[in-house]
């Protein structure tokens, strides 16, 4: 997988901004995740973490 742009992984101008920027910087934000899948990346970590469960629960 591609490493996505540095804003992905820190975004200063989130926290800097003035409050009525934050809405747009944060949508921009979610759209980068969903380009950087996301989405994909959250259902493997649901399948690891079902998978440890079952370890202790079997």
């Amino acid at each position: 997988m591609a490493r996505p742009s540095e804003s992905y992984w820190i975004n200063p101008e989130m926290i800097m901004a003035k409050p009525e920027q934050f809405d747009g910087i944060w949508t921009s934000f979610q759209g980068e995740l969903d380009k950087a899948g996301i989405h994909e990346l959250e259902k493997q970590f649901e399948g690891l973490l079902k998978e440890r469960i079952s370890l202790f629960n079997d």
